[in-house]
């Protein structure tokens, strides 16, 4: 059985940074979390249980 040839990070960057500059806390409305639930409910359910 022959190893798989693994690139190294330097091979794989592609140029594009990544940044994070968001806050620790993103505020969210009311009207969007209703949205949310709305198209992900049933599967938010199915994995965690209703709340």
């Amino acid at each position: 059985m022959q190893r798989r040839r693994v690139r190294s990070a330097k091979a794989l960057q592609t140029g594009c940074k990544v940044r994070d500059d968001w806050p620790d806390e993103v505020p969210v409305t009311l009207t969007e979390v209703e949205v949310f639930e709305a198209w992900f409910g049933e599967l938010l359910d199915e994995l965690f249980g209703p709340f």
